[in-house]
Parts: structure tokens; C-alpha cells; sequence
């Protein structure tokens, strides 16, 4: 009933419905009341209803008044329950987002809106990934679990693609609650972080009563909210820039005190883009764009060049043993990317990778053992890499297209400060998905369609395109 109650306006009725209602629904020249929430005229039957229900009951219905049920109400509720399951519960991201874009779009279509144009040359490269990647399920090493992960993934993008442009025309009004929505989301969510620190876990041990408390139970927290930041920044640069300035100092504490160093990373280099993006827009959207893509089309190359695992432990011999074995996983991926590297072994296919299970041990420069750890853990924790590993070459090309559009489309936002704020995020997106989750866990593309819809709406506040 909350989401799809028709009519300008909702009132509470406070009597049960009985047959003189039926009369009056049916006489009543203005229509039901339940749909035009009108004051009934007393030709129509008031009188009568009143003497049955008593004195009032009619007037008590034509004030309580609510707010109509909007489509912001529907994304604000997403926005502000994001950040809490993210310190939590992350992996129900996944399942919110599905709920969130379903219920936009079915509320849209229930209000006989129709559906916004979409754009073509994103709806275009998530089509053709589509298809390449569907195609490749006839070379893929895991076949079943590939087939129940692709229908799952890409069953879902045209959704979420036509839930963007949805949000895209949002009223003021509209963008207004979501834009308090996502202020109250974020903020809940740093103030459960700092109590869960301050307290020793007073809420986690309730929730996870056999879990010892340790913020390597928030590893993926950081990512959660310091991507939820940039839309409160939005919003909160177009009321206060010293505020805004202020959010982003609270996302650099709070990022500096959680255990995950691609997302603080990303973060400080969202700041930087936020700055550029202020100062020379241009500049900033083309860096970007240019970045980016050549970024995913020469990464095989970099584990045989800068990133080599051996130059950088000669070149650092007190290098951190996680970041060594990280190399290595990558000098591993590239291996593969080299004997397939146009057509890729397959979508899904990385946990799958032969010799990817056998356990290796991670020595210094005097070939001292100082860790251990599988070829390959189920993915490469670098998207890039395992977009080239699973999809090859044509894989690649629509990635790198993907992102080079996200920075373009960023850059033509005419809002100075949202723009800034939409190259932040993305700046913040990129360092994380490259280097730390896999490229279809459901919870952190979960992560990505809800930032992505939330940071569109204070941006279509004034620009629906």
C-alpha cells in the first residue's frame, strides 16, 4: 500500500468501510472517494454517512493528510538503509538494489509514467557485454555456475539501466527527499561505525554473538561508505561548501581508521578529482576518460613491466607480504590473459583457472618465507585483469568504453559543484573495483547501482539530462 496508493494526495479513513460507503462511491458525481480524496458534497450522501459513523468522520478524512508516496520516498528509503546494511550486513546490498530498481520502475509504470528515453551509447556497450559475454559460455571452464551468474548479472543491468533513467526525472520535490534521504543514510551509517569502535563492538556482538570483535569484520565497509559520500557532498555543496568540505574531512578519518587501503586510496584520489573537477572541468573529464581506458586496455602488460614481483622486491625488500602475494596473483592472471587473449577462457571462468588452487609461498629478497596464499583465491582482485582473463579482448574494449563514458557523461553535468562531486565518485570507484573485489559479486555491483542512481538525483534537480 505505501508504494502504490494512487491520487495527489493519501488520507486516513478512520471508520470501517460499510455499505453506505458503497453508496456514496457509487453516487458520489465527483468519482470514488478513495480516489480523488475529495471532500464529499452533501448531494452526494454525506449527511447519510455521517449519521452512521457520527459527526466528523467525513471532515477528519478531507484533512488527515499525507504526503503523496513519490519515487523519491522509494529511493530515499534505499538511500538512507544502503550505508547501515553496508557497516552490518553488505551482502543484502545485492537484494536491495534488485528491490529498489524493480519497485522504481514498477511505481513509474503504476503512475502511468512513461519510461525516459534511455541512453544509447551506455545501453549499447552493457548490450553488446551482454552478448559477448553469453557467447562465451560455450568456452567457459565452469559452465553451470557461469550460466546461473550471467543470468543473474545481466538479467539485471537492463533494469537498472532503465532505473537510471527513471531517476533522471525526478521533480525537485522528488530529489529534495532523496538528497535528505542519502544525508541521513550516510551519516547513520559513520555514526554506527564510530560506536561500534568506541564501544568494542556493542552492536556487532548482538548480531554476530560468536564473532570476536575486529575491524577486519568491516573490510568492506570503507568501500560502502566512502562511495555513499560523494552524493551528500552533492547535496550538501549546492547548501554549505564548508559542510561539504567538512563530509569530506569525516570520509578521510574514517577511511584512515578502517582496514581497507584501495578504498581510503580511491577516496584521496576522488578528493583530488573532486578539486580538478571544480577548478578545470575539461581537463578533468579528459584525464579521466583517457585514464581509465588505457588503464584497462595495458593492465596484462603492467605485471611484466612496473609491476613485476620480482623488481619490486628487489626494488622494495621490506615490501608488505599481502601486497607481494597480490603481485603475484596478478603476474599469475596475465599468464593466462597471454595464451587467451581474444576470446578470453570464458565468463565465470576464474576461480576455475588451472594451477589457480595450488598454494604458494610468498619469499623476500633473501628467499626467506614470509607468507602463503592460492595462485589465484577464486578472482584476481583486480577487475580489469579478470575482465581480460573471463571475456579477452572484446571484453576489455567495452570496459574501458564503459568507464570512458561514465567520465564524459560526468563532465557534462552544468552544475560546478555536482559535477566536481560525480568525478569524485567515480575517481573513488575505480581504485576500489580494480583493486579488491571481484567484478560480479552481487553485493558490490549492488554497492555501485545504488551510488550510481543516488548521486543522478540531486543532479537532475535542475538538469533532466
Amino acid at each position: 500500500s505505501w508504494f502504490f496508493l494512487p491520487g495527489s494526495r493519501l488520507k486516513y479513513w478512520n471508520a470501517p468501510i460499510d455499505s453506505a460507503f458503497d453508496t456514496v462511491t457509487q453516487n458520489g458525481a465527483s468519482g470514488p472517494i478513495c480516489r480523488e480524496f475529495r471532500t464529499i458534497p452533501a448531494s452526494c450522501g454525506a449527511e447519510e454517512l455521517n449519521s452512521q459513523r457520527g459527526a466528523g468522520t467525513v471532515h477528519e478524512c478531507a484533512t488527515m493528510r499525507v504526503e503523496q508516496v513519490h519515487l523519491g520516498h522509494i529511493l530515499g528509503t534505499g538511500a538512507v538503509v544502503a550505508p547501515v546494511l553496508g557497516v552490518f550486513a553488505p551482502n543484502f546490498l545485492a537484494p536491495l538494489a534488485i528491490l529498489l530498481v524493480v519497485a522504481l520502475i514498477a511505481f513509474c509504470r503504476f503512475r502511468g509514467q512513461s519510461i525516459p528515453p534511455l541512453d544509447r551509447s551506455l545501453t549499447t556497450v552493457v548490450v553488446l557485454t551482454t552478448i559477448w559475454s553469453g557467447v562465451s559460455l560455450f568456452w567457459t571452464i565452469d559452465v553451470s555456475g557461469a550460466l546461473e551468474k550471467w543470468l543473474a548479472v545481466f538479467v539485471f543491468a537492463p533494469l537498472a539501466l532503465v532505473a537510471s533513467a527513471v531517476v533522471s526525472r525526478l521533480t525537485p520535490d522528488e530529489c529534495k527527499t532523496v538528497g535528505r534521504a542519502a544525508l541521513a543514510g550516510i551519516l547513520a551509517g559513520i555514526f554506527l561505525i564510530l560506536l561500534e569502535v568506541s564501544t568494542g563492538g556493542f552492536i556487532s556482538r548482538v548480531v554476530f554473538p560468536g564473532e570476536t570483535f575486529t575491524l577486519e569484520l568491516f573490510n568492506r565497509l570503507p568501500s560502502v561508505l566512502l562511495i555513499f559520500i560523494w552524493p551528500a557532498v552533492a547535496v550538501l555543496w549546492s547548501l554549505s561548501r564548508l559542510a561539504a568540505v567538512a563530509m569530506l574531512g569525516v570520509g578521510v578519518g574514517v577511511g584512515s581508521m578502517l582496514p581497507n587501503e584501495s578504498a581510503f586510496a580511491g577516496f584521496c584520489i576522488g578528493i583530488v578529482a573532486f578539486v580538478a573537477g571544480w577548478i578545470v572541468p575539461k581537463l578533468t573529464r579528459t584525464v579521466l576518460a583517457t585514464a581509465m581506458a588505457l588503464g584497462i586496455l595495458v593492465a596484462p602488460v603492467m605485471s611484466f613491466t612496473v609491476l613485476d614481483p620480482e623488481m619490486v622486491r628487489e626494488k622494495m625488500p621490506h615490501v608488505n607480504p599481502s601486497l607481494l602475494h597480490r603481485l603475484q596473483i596478478w603476474e599469475f592472471t596475465s599468464r593466462h590473459i597471454v595464451e587467451q587473449p581474444l576470446h578470453g577462457w570464458g565468463f565465470n571462468s576464474a576461480r576455475k583457472i588451472p594451477g589457480g588452487n595450488e598454494r604458494y609461498l610468498v619469499k623476500d629478497i633473501k628467499d626467506i618465507t614470509i607468507g602463503q596464499g592460492d595462485r589465484l583465491p577464486l578472482h584476481p582482485h583486480n577487475g580489469a585483469l579478470q575482465v581480460w582473463l573471463e571475456l579477452g579482448f572484446p571484453g576489455a574494449l567495452a570496459l574501458a568504453g564503459f568507464l570512458a563514458l561514465m567520465a564524459c557523461r560526468a563532465g557534462t553535468i552544468p552544475d560546478p559543484g555536482r559535477r566536481a562531486a560525480a568525478f569524485g565518485m567515480l575517481s573513488t570507484i575505480v581504485p576500489v573495483w580494480l583493486f579488491s573485489f571481484g567484478v560480479w559479486q552481487g553485493w558490490w555491483l549492488g554497492v555501485l547501482i545504488l551510488a550510481t542512481l543516488l548521486m543522478a538525483v540531486p543532479l537532475a534537480a535542475k538538469s533532466p539530462e
